[in-house]
């Protein structure tokens, strides 16, 4: 009976951690794909034009984020250790093949990025101090008038982003230190879990205030090296996009990994990077004040391309062309490891000494702001400071467990709760396909007609406006009156300065 049990629950593991978020993420994205008609490839050079302009959003609003600003802001978030470790990751794990599944994935979720953040903003609420609030828990609970789905979505929340990503940043930092200096995780460890306190529980902003302008420059920096490489060694590409498409449907495991693993860790890893369907940034893109919910939409789904087909593709032509993977000098490389060392080739120890403070940075900078996304989802259950308290001392201890650690064991435990966090989010996604197509008819059919910049507006949609939370902040009168009357107020306070 022990046996039997035992074996069932690694049968379950095993289809959570293989087959649950393929299945889950594929298959939306290929529905949308097909409910919108290759969307990402009809409004995608229509998005890239979004990002320059200032009419689609309200231009009074001081307290809530523009289009821009949310676009920057979630990319800000997408770039990172997705980018650098997780790329090596998935090569080494699933072989160059992965590449290529990771772009299948990142296309179809271009689609599923449009949907979860046009519905974050419709479905998005308004407190007490002007600020947009919304995301999966808000369409959850609004759409499907669902409060307990909404509940169970922001307790995974919570326990991906706060526990198993946080130990997933912690592990890499460790690797590329212990890589560089020979410096044992134990001792990363806890030098993470002291840096991590300091932040959490003493709310200090200094260390997030430099880490604003330095991970700019960092991303900046990062992307320069990718592009010499390439540029230099151009003559390799080539070869390179051989390597890649031979090796997406091999089936012979000697030659760099199965069809199966490039499959697996490709779409894996690719999700890690770009986050599309994964439900965490409809929670900012919510805050943008927008005239119609689709343009939000559209701007974050050109976040996903810049992620995954300009970014990662870049760190996956680095470490391709390096010759490090399949080399003698490649084995028990993984993730960070495997990274450094390939631009070892290129820039020596210099490069190595450069990736490892860009490691750092971009993971340390992730671990507290998982931490943060973590807590919305904690906040969402309870407002007890008892489970604020418990929570933060449960992110040291994956800090330190992340740290201390192999690669692998982290690995499948993120991809575990980020499978789950993904089916519960698409899942959502399917049921309110209706909300979806409201709104985005509404906003190709005002293109159709001419206008430029589309404004929606829920009184024509009685049904929809039964469902959402704060109707007003889509009713384009209401936004007019509430102009009249600040104009109005500052012609009194002006007459009376008189």
């Amino acid at each position: 009976m022990t046996t039997y049990i035992v074996n069932l629950i690694h049968a379950a593991w095993a289809f959570i951690n293989d087959y649950l978020l393929i299945i889950s993420l594929l298959g939306v994205g290929l529905f949308y794909f097909l409910v919108f008609r290759a969307a990402q490839v009809r409004y995608l050079k229509h998005g890239i034009g979004l990002l320059l302009r200032k009419d689609i959003s309200y231009d009074d609003d001081k307290v809530n984020i523009s289009p821009l600003q949310s676009f920057l802001t979630g990319l800000a978030a997408r770039i990172g250790m997705g980018n650098i470790a997780g790329i090596a990751a998935a090569i080494s794990a699933g072989g160059p093949g992965a590449i290529f599944w990771m772009w299948v994935a990142a296309f179809l979720g271009m689609g599923t990025s449009l949907v979860e953040n046009t519905l974050a903003q419709v479905f998005k609420t308004k407190i007490s101090n002007g600020e947009f609030k919304g995301g999966p828990a808000y369409y959850i609970r609004y759409g499907l008038k669902n409060k307990t789905f909404g509940i169970i979505f922001s307790l995974v929340l919570a326990f991906t982003y706060g526990f198993a990503f946080v130990s997933l940043q912690t592990n890499q930092i460790s690797e590329s230190l212990n890589y560089a200096f020979n410096m044992p995780h134990w001792v990363v460890g806890m030098i993470l879990v002291f840096l991590t306190a300091l932040i959490i529980f003493s709310n200090l902003k200094t260390i997030s205030n430099v880490s604003a302008v330095l991970i700019p420059i960092m991303s900046g920096l990062y992307i320069i090296m990718t592009l010499v490489i390439v540029f230099w060694h151009f003559t390799a590409i080539p070869k390179v996009f051989y390597t890649i498409f031979s090796s997406a449907f091999n089936t012979d495991a000697a030659l760099g990994g199965t069809i199966g693993a490039a499959i697996n860790y490709g779409i894996k890893r690719g999700l890690f990077s770009n986050e599309s369907g994964m439900g965490s940034s409809p929670n900012i893109a919510a805050s943008a004040n927008v005239k119609h919910p689709v343009s939000q939409g559209i701007v974050q789904m050109v976040g996903v391309f810049f992620d995954t087909f300009v970014i990662c593709t870049l760190s996956a032509f680095m470490v391709l062309m390096s010759g490090v993977y399949g080399s003698p000098e490649a084995v028990g490389l993984e993730a960070a490891s495997l990274a450094q060392a390939s631009i070892a080739i290129f820039y020596g120890k210099v490069g190595v000494d450069i990736l490892v403070i860009i490691i750092f940075l971009f993971a340390f900078t992730s671990v507290i702001g998982y931490f943060t996304y973590g807590q919305v989802g904690v906040y969402y259950f309870t407002e007890n400071k008892c489970a604020a308290h418990a929570y933060r001392v449960g992110v040291l201890i994956f800090t330190f467990w992340g740290a201390y650690n192999t690669p692998v064991t982290v690995w499948n435990t993120a991809d575990i709760f980020m499978a789950i966090m993904c089916f519960l989010n698409v899942v959502a996604l399917t049921f309110l396909w209706k909300p979806m197509y409201i709104v985005f008819r509404d906003y190709q059919l005002q293109l159709r007609r001419g206008i430029k910049t589309p404004v929606f507006n829920v009184e024509k949609y009685p049904t929809l406006k039964a469902l959402l939370p704060d109707p007003d902040i889509w009713n384009d009168s209401a936004h007019h009156q509430r102009q009249a009357m600040k104009v109005a107020q500052k012609q009194a306070q002006e007459s009376r300065a008189d």
